[in-house]
């Protein structure tokens, strides 16, 4: 038996969870290979309706074991005892852990289990540090809670058993794992081999140069995918497109996704009097369908594994644009990387890409690779391997 704890919210409805991020047909067949059946250890959000956008995440295989719905980490605060008492009911010499980290779940999780001399992997997909950075809060009480931060994730890699990560090098670099632990580097993204488009590159750069400064043709289409949080930068992203289009460029932004930025996003682009060139679409049913129809995808994220949008914006043949955070240097090179979080170098950022035929050519070809070097098939060689490795320790200690 699995127990997969992880830091997403889960929604319950008429009796059953739905996930707004996964579908069970696609998320557990990585586990399912090698485990009977999975219980999912996650916040779950009992609401009274669902649209469209929502996937049955359960099933014959895959049960859940709820935990109380918090926001943020002084939510998590006032939900510990009851969290803590949840998990260690579960705690069983007949069980393989998987934890997804950073977050406080996992590093609770990985503490009792440790102290119980229980197997557990680790699942590295960000840096807690770069998370923590960028919060609005009393200079002295951030420091202490990034050195808090990194100290627990470096215990919880250290003390598993083995160790995936989702980034070739960053991660490893950052939250080593032990001398006897066993690891395998792959993004968490999943692209079926179908999915991955090439755009013709003389058709885009052809289209990019007529529209780009000519407001009688259908504007350059920025996509931004994903919730409307802080740590995704959505108003300085506005505030970049708002530098574009003060120089004349055909633009407009949509973010898909939802979240509690979106009526400041509205306010921001009304107050730069560009409310016209700025959508909030929600939640998608589409990710491919969106994609299809943007020029350009930006990622400006304040942390960062490997981003999932980002490959998938990539693997559909957009150009792409990113903060260099986490990973993501490993799969795009420097001139598309934005080095810190400021709307001026975004706004120079994608002018120049915009502008310069060869940097689309580049650009183009790069994303092109990189998509197909990160399709489910090429990524569950690894990650089955890695998950037999798994599934021999729990029959080793079992």
């Amino acid at each position: 038996m699995l127990f997969f704890i992880q830091e997403a919210v889960y929604y319950k409805h008429n009796g059953k969870i739905y996930s707004d991020r996964i579908s069970y047909d696609v998320y557990w067949d990585r586990y399912l290979e090698y485990f009977d059946s999975i219980n999912v250890i996650a916040r779950v959000k009992e609401v009274d309706n669902l649209d469209g956008n929502y996937h049955i995440a359960e099933g014959e295989k895959v049960n859940f074991i709820p935990l109380p719905f918090y926001n943020g980490f002084f939510g998590y605060l006032t939900s510990r005892g009851k969290i803590r008492e949840i998990l260690i009911s579960h705690l069983t010499d007949k069980g393989t852990y998987v934890l997804r980290v950073p977050g406080p779940l996992g590093f609770t999780l990985s503490n009792l289990l440790y102290k119980n001399k229980l197997n557990y992997i680790a699942e590295v997909v960000g840096d807690p540090y770069e998370v923590i950075k960028h919060l609005r809060i009393f200079k002295p009480i951030k420091l202490l809670m990034m050195k808090r931060a990194q100290l627990k994730m470096r215990s919880c890699v250290k003390n598993a058993s083995g160790v995936l990560y989702v980034t070739k090098n960053k991660l490893q670099q950052l939250y080593p794992k032990a001398k006897t632990a066993f690891s395998a580097a792959a993004s968490n993204v999943i692209i079926k081999d179908e999915d991955v488009k090439i755009r013709n590159q003389q058709n885009v750069k052809n289209s990019i140069k007529e529209r780009l400064y000519n407001k009688s043709l259908e504007p350059i289409k920025i996509g931004v995918l994903g919730m409307l949080y802080p740590i995704k930068s959505p108003l300085e992203i506005v505030e970049a497109i708002n530098l574009l289009i003060k120089d004349g460029m055909n633009i407009e932004l949509l973010f898909a996704g939802d979240g509690p930025l979106k009526t400041q996003i509205i306010q921001l682009a009304e107050m730069n009097s560009i409310k016209n060139n700025v959508s909030c679409l929600g939640k998608i049913t589409n990710v491919n369908e969106f994609l299809d129809n943007i020029d350009l995808y930006v990622q400006f994220s304040k942390t960062e594994g490997i981003p999932r949008a980002l490959l998938e914006a990539m693997s559909r043949g957009c150009l792409t644009v990113s903060s260099n955070v986490g990973g993501i240097a490993e799969i795009l090179p420097s001139n598309f990387l934005i080095s810190s979080i400021d709307p001026q170098e975004l706004y120079v950022k994608i002018k120049l890409l915009l502008s310069d035929e060869d940097l689309i050519s580049n650009n183009l070809e790069n994303n092109y690779t990189i998509a197909k070097q990160n399709t489910v098939s090429e990524l569950n060689k690894i990650r089955s391997e890695f998950y037999k490795q798994v599934y021999d320790l729990y029959y080793k200690n079992n």
